[in-house]
């Protein structure tokens, strides 16, 4: 959604959807997820700029080209600048070092257009400190222009997400249509339709 210069996102009507998103296939109007794909993997998607992906089990080859167009998309509904946003899930392994490289290499090429990055493991003890550990050393090698940060709920990322933004004068959905969009994608049944 644009915001104006103070912060605030002007009206629309109600069960519209966020600026450049459309509802998913039978999803009700105004519904902030627009679904790529959804495997027992990863579930990838976009909430108007926002790109969106879930890990669910591995993180596959195979995920990079939903990924990619997910990148795409936002991008061109932000009419050129996107943020992205990323959880893996409390059963997901950690990316192989081939996919860490893969995921940091796209990082970079899209790294230009992107105004902010956020990762969340909601995961607690010793492995969800490692997915965290992991997700800052990808963020680290990838060396991003623009601000990336690992957190442990889908809240406290979509709030951080949506200020900084607006920081950077770059329109976005507000974040309880951020953190909603993730609960959906996360909710999508693998193959199927956003719930």
């Amino acid at each position: 959604m644009a915001r104006s210069p103070l912060g605030t996102p002007p009206e629309r009507p109600p069960g519209s959807a966020p600026d450049g998103a459309e509802a998913a296939p039978g999803a009700e109007p105004g519904h902030p997820l627009v679904l790529i794909e959804s495997t027992v993997d990863h579930a990838i998607g976009r909430c108007g700029n926002v790109s969106l992906y879930a890990w669910r089990k591995l993180t596959l080859p195979a995920a990079m080209a939903a990924v990619v167009q997910s990148f795409e998309d936002a991008r061109r509904a932000g009419g050129g600048r996107f943020a992205n946003y990323g959880v893996a899930e409390a059963n997901s392994s950690l990316p192989e070092a081939e996919m860490r490289a893969r995921l940091a290499h796209l990082m970079r090429d899209f790294g230009n257009d992107m105004a902010a990055s956020a990762f969340t493991f909601e995961g607690t003890g010793f492995r969800a400190a490692a997915v965290r550990t992991a997700a800052t050393g990808l963020a680290l090698i990838a060396r991003q222009p623009y601000p990336h940060r690992i957190f442990n709920t889908t809240r406290a990322a979509a709030d951080w997400m949506v200020g900084q933004m607006a920081r950077r004068a770059v329109s976005s959905p507000t974040a309880e249509e951020i953190d909603r969009a993730i609960t959906i994608l996360r909710a999508t049944p693998p193959g199927g339709t956003a719930p």
